[in-house]
């Protein structure tokens, strides 16, 4: 096989991995919203703690959206260069 060709699928790849960080991110972003909506149908005395775990959620998966979003554009500049 030509090296370009393997530079491309081993590119390929990872950029599939990063593509499910992102949806795995956007999952847990989606929990963490369904969190802080529901702390206050069932939970409005432990409205803190709803408030508290909800902001964690989505703060760890908007770091995780935003640092594979940044890998998929450096792939992605990779990807264009080989051709």
């Amino acid at each position: 096989m030509d090296n370009k060709l393997i530079d491309k699928n081993i590119l390929d790849l990872k950029f599939k991995l990063q593509s499910q960080f992102m949806n795995t991110s956007l999952i847990m972003m989606t929990i963490g919203l369904l969190t802080f909506i529901s702390t206050f149908i069932w939970y409005k005395e432990r409205i803190f703690f709803g408030i508290a775990l909800s902001t964690i959620i989505i703060l760890i998966s908007l770091i995780l959206y935003f640092s594979a979003d940044k890998k998929i554009k450096i792939i992605l500049n990779k990807i264009y260069k080989l051709k």
